[in-house]
């Protein structure tokens, strides 16, 4: 997802998440490297850990943990990985995330992230990442992901980063957002 409401967004999935399934049924880990609103979903049942912005180690760990978490599903087969439970991960801050790992020291953990991004729907592993604007998010990234949502953007030619003609953007609301490449409008919350 991308610009204004990313934050409320990202915590209507927490609570979602928090709300239909058993606190063991679906974990859910929260990197905020905005500015730290997502933190007040710490208490919530599912969620095993807030990570906010200059918590660079435990931003690190999380990471490696997420990744090995792919590398112990991918060698399970099929049948086990379906009684795993899901794993939600939720990012907010996109340019500041890659900001923070774009050194030598980071790029492991960054390259750890990607595969994660990439490689995780398959096995359980799901990602929502919120940026702060509509190509903030690289190419080589972005085709990563499987489903992009465009909320409010700052400008209405934006949209075409996301294949919607500007033209054809409803008006935008608090809580709603346009899936990139069918225009589909989608109502997150009110």
């Amino acid at each position: 997802a991308a610009a204004r409401g990313a934050p409320t967004m990202l915590a209507r999935v927490a609570l979602g998440v928090a709300r239909l399934l058993p606190p063991d049924a679906v974990p859910l880990y929260v990197l905020d490297l905005g500015p730290g609103a997502l933190a007040v979903l710490a208490p919530l049942p599912p969620v095993g850990a807030v990570v906010l912005a200059g918590e660079r180690g435990r931003q690190t760990r999380l990471i490696r943990h997420l990744r090995l978490l792919l590398d112990r599903r991918r060698a399970m087969g099929p049948a086990a990985v379906r009684r795993e439970p899901l794993v939600v991960t939720l990012v907010d801050g996109w340019s500041a995330m890659a900001a923070e790992f774009d050194d030598i020291g980071g790029s492991a953990a960054w390259e750890a992230f990607t595969r994660v991004l990439a490689d995780g729907p398959e096995v359980g592993l799901l990602t929502v990442v919120a940026a702060d604007r509509a190509l903030a998010i690289p190419g080589r990234v972005a085709s990563l992901v499987r489903q992009r949502w465009a909320l409010q953007l700052a400008d209405r030619n934006d949209y075409t980063a996301f294949g919607v003609r500007s033209a054809a953007v409803p008006e935008m609301v608090p809580g709603r957002a346009v899936v990139a490449g069918t225009g589909q409008v989608v109502q997150i919350a009110r």
